[in-house]
């Protein structure tokens, strides 16, 4: 593409027909004006204009044709209207330039648009812009049709005249094609009109916008009827308002929603979409009548008085304020996808409305359907919590949760339970699993409060029992090595009465070495009779839990000696073995015994050892198997310590050495 620094006319002229003056300091490029940016403007084509300097324009109308990119490069360019011809591009950049890069074009004055695309796409890439429309007409856009709008890095303040638009459609007319991928946006609808979308009138529908990025701020205009934070103006429809990244605040008028209809009781809002990672606060208008029918205005969706939302799907977070309903008449559920969130402070009513949640609603005004009229239904993550507190006051308390936890879905525990000489401790499961707020729910649940006991409380027990417990049935049986029990407190008062039961508040000991103590619970490992301690103040409680070995896992190689002599033997056992290494069953004689030296003799479980080595013996059973190491040591002469054959056989050699030298005497 094509630079060009703009030049005098006048100048090029001279220097081409060789008139200028050799001595003369005549520069070679004059600063840019009103005159050339204007003729650079409307030259048509595809080339780059590049300011030298602030320039003010002083006619009403600044043209644009073909594809022009405007760098701002760090100066300012004041117009009142930029208008761009149908079928042109208008680029706006700031190459190489500093923050005090300005682009103004304020129509407020003439009854224009500050920048009027019909027909035509305005892109805005860099610098700073402020638009302002005059009355009837949008800041940005404007014409029967809003053309096409990018905002992929500058910082944007558009301003609407009454009827227009901040961003989109002036009187009467739809905003449209508008995409925020990066930057700053602030838009301010004009009296009746949207902030972002259509301006006022039944044909201001604001449709086909987009924010993937960047920070946009929207609000509607307030006149005698008003206009959406993003989405219809007065009387505006709004559809396909899609964000998909960055952050967005939408406020509507007074009986406007925030993102959605304008003021009207023709307008509907459908295909509102809230992708992954994207971050939308939504706020209604604060009118409404709230006597009948429809009366409120929604942070999302419909207008005061509109009879009929379409689909709302939400995959990242959706914060709504002040009003919010969702009414389902021949008009498809919101549905919030795994990762989305439904949150903010307004009330969520709806008639006939539904909500499919797969994700989270952590909104906690709720008005649910089944409980008040004018609610809305919630499926799928909905669960209601019952927490009992058996002799407290109050004695119980429900709390419905629109997540897969308490945590997730912005919830809080109840803590409003009172028992005199006790002190909470808790809640937990049926089974006496503890219940938190990170507990996965998949189903409604009752919970049930644990306590434990006061000081004063303490002092009256003079005798202390436990219960076993296991899956919310006592234990008096056996159990197998790896399993739990919880153990339930019973603390005894002079009189013989039972204070109650204890889920906390005492300490638990026992003989089994390895087992696992947590709380009022021990995962027991080693088979055999074991002794349970529950201590409370100066009492002690007894249980005796008799663990027996587990299933079978793995056999166990069990040896008579870890070191044998040579020519020794060893006999070996093999038993079967659980998980925690506790015997099930001698196998000795169905086990297969061998050895990774060919030389030792194998009979049985037997093994006898010829040789003074490490020997690894290795017994099988099916597919299991377990090894073993032997230390051979070698065996020791009579007296002397010294093994026989080594010596027998230095003894030879010598022999043999010497007939050798004495026949070399001979020959000699």
């Amino acid at each position: 593409m094509p630079s060009l620094t703009l030049r005098s006319a006048a100048l090029l002229t001279a220097a081409l027909s060789g008139a200028l003056v050799v001595g003369i300091a005549t520069p070679a490029f004059a600063a840019t004006t009103e005159v050339s940016i204007t003729a650079d403007l409307l030259a048509g084509g595809t080339r780059t204009i590049t300011l030298d300097n602030d320039v003010t324009v002083t006619a009403n109308t600044l043209s644009v044709e073909g594809t022009a990119t405007l760098d701002l490069h760090g100066f300012e360019l004041s117009a009142k209207n930029i208008s761009l011809t149908s079928g042109s591009t208008l680029i706006v950049v700031n190459v190489g330039g500093g923050a005090g890069a300005l682009l103004t074009a304020d129509g407020s004055g003439i009854g224009l648009p500050g920048i009027a695309v019909t027909n035509a796409t305005v892109q805005l890439s860099g610098g700073t812009i402020i638009a302002s429309g005059g009355t009837n007409h949008a800041g940005i856009g404007g014409g029967g049709n809003s053309g096409t709008i990018l905002i992929d890095g500058a910082t944007v303040n558009a301003t609407g005249g009454t009827g227009g638009a901040g961003i989109g459609g002036s009187l009467n007319t739809g905003g449209s094609n508008i995409t925020v991928s990066s930057g700053t946006v602030n838009a301010q609808g004009g009296a009746n009109a949207a902030g972002i979308g259509g301006g006022s009138g039944t044909s201001g529908a604001g449709h086909d916008i987009e924010v993937s990025g960047g920070t946009v701020n929207a609000w509607g205009g307030q006149g005698f009827a008003s206009g959406a934070g993003i989405g219809g103006g007065y009387s505006g429809s709004a559809w396909n308002l899609t964000f998909t990244g960055g952050t967005t605040n939408a406020y509507g008028a007074s009986q406007a929603a925030g993102i959605g209809t304008g003021q009207a009781t023709v307008g509907t809002a459908s295909g509102i979409f809230i992708g992954v990672g994207a971050i939308v606060n939504a706020t209604s208008g604060t009118g409404g009548s709230g006597s009948s029918g429809y009366p409120y205005p929604s942070a999302v969706g419909g207008a005061e008085n509109t009879v009929s939302n379409g689909a709302i799907t939400i995959d990242g977070t959706l914060n709504v304020f002040g009003h919010f309903r969702h009414n389902g008449y021949g008009s498809g559920a919101i549905t919030i996808g795994a990762t989305g969130v439904l949150g903010g402070t307004a009330e969520i009513r709806g008639q006939n409305g539904a909500i499919v949640n797969h994700g989270a609603v952590t909104n906690p005004n709720v008005v649910n359907a089944a409980d008040t009229g004018g609610g809305v239904t919630i499926t799928d993550h909905s669960y209601l919590v019952s927490f009992v507190a058996p002799d407290a006051t109050p004695s119980g308390y429900s709390e419905r949760v629109y997540a897969t936890s308490f945590a997730a879905g912005n919830r809080s525990l109840w803590t409003g339970a009172v028992l005199t000489d006790w002190i909470f401790a808790g809640w937990v499961l049926p089974g006496n699993t503890a219940f938190t707020t990170t507990s996965t729910l998949s189903a409604n649940v009752t919970v049930y409060a644990t306590w434990d006991p006061g000081p004063g409380l303490i002092a009256q027990i003079v005798d202390f029992e436990m219960i076993p417990i296991m899956n919310s049935t006592i234990q008096n049986t056996p159990i197998t090595a790896g399993q739990t029990l919880a153990f339930i407190g019973v603390p005894i008062d002079s009189d013989g009465d039972n204070l109650g039961y204890l889920y906390s508040g005492f300490t638990l000991t026992t003989t089994d070495p390895d087992a696992i103590i947590s709380g009022r619970t021990i995962q027991f490992v080693t088979a055999g009779v074991h002794t349970v301690y529950g201590h409370i103040g100066a009492e002690t409680a007894i249980r005796y839990i008799t663990v027996l070995a587990g299933p079978v896992d793995d056999v166990s190689l069990v040896l008579s000696g870890a070191t044998v002599d040579q020519y020794g033997s060893l006999t070996f056992a093999v038993w079967t073995v659980d998980a925690y290494g506790n015997r099930i069953a001698n196998v000795s004689s169905t086990a297969v015994v061998t050895s990774d030296q060919p030389t030792d003799v194998v009979t049985g479980t037997t093994v006898t050892f010829p040789h003074a080595s490490p020997h690894v013996i290795t017994a099988t059973l099916g597919l299991l198997s377990a090894s073993a190491t032997v230390q051979v040591s070698p065996a020791a002469l009579a007296d002397s310590g010294v093994e026989p054959l080594p010596l027998m056989l230095t003894a030879v050699a010598m022999l043999l050495a010497g007939a050798v030298i004495l026949r070399r005497r001979r020959v000699a």
